[in-house]
């Protein structure tokens, strides 16, 4: 009966309702990835997170460095998620913001981009999200499980990026990109 706000004003009111359910939305903000230095984070301007990232896609797409203009974006999953000495937990929207984005690059710039996720595991949550994830791969973007070991800036300023392909032909290879992409998961805000 009546309309009731919560608010931080509010302290002292109280109200009793019956209700069907209750949902606490405290909010999220992105895991900060500085101590992941063997990804590049903080030592190379090309190493952004997928926020970061994002927001590099309102205007022509270059590389924070020199202004090149970015060919080949790598986009790693779970930087700093799924990982005990970080966040422990899959935040479920990582991987599906990559997905949009890979999409949205190869629908943008078609065959003369190249975009590439190395993952874990692709968690493709929900209706009609397995789909997408084919439709990802059906657009040429180049799925790579296993795990990225250490990113190592190039004297033109590429990032060369060592890393173990699981499902491939196996073992430890190299591959050079013009930017790399950290999909960090959510942490709750406290």
């Amino acid at each position: 009966p009546g309309d009731f706000e919560v608010s931080l004003e509010s302290k002292g009111k109280s109200l009793q309702q019956r209700v069907g359910a209750i949902v606490v939305a405290t909010g999220w903000t992105p895991y900060d990835p500085t101590p992941l230095s063997h990804l590049g984070y903080g030592r190379s301007p090309n190493v952004v997170t997928s926020e970061q990232f994002e927001a590099m896609t309102t205007g022509p797409l270059i590389r924070p460095s020199d202004g090149k203009p970015v060919e080949s974006v790598l986009f790693i999953q779970c930087a700093g998620s799924r990982d005990r000495n970080h966040l422990k937990h899959c935040s479920r929207i990582c991987c599906m913001a990559t997905l949009k984005q890979t999409t949205y690059l190869r629908e943008k710039f078609d065959d003369d981009f190249k975009a590439s996720v190395y993952y874990i595991d692709i968690r493709a949550f929900g209706k009609g999200y397995e789909e997408f994830y084919q439709q990802a791969k059906g657009m040429g973007v180049y799925f790579v499980k296993g795990k990225v070991a250490r990113i190592e800036e190039t004297a033109d300023q590429d990032l060369m990026v060592h890393y173990e392909d699981i499902e491939g032909e196996g073992g430890m290879k190299r591959a050079q990109h013009d930017l790399v992409v950290l999909s960090v998961g959510l942490q709750p805000f406290t």
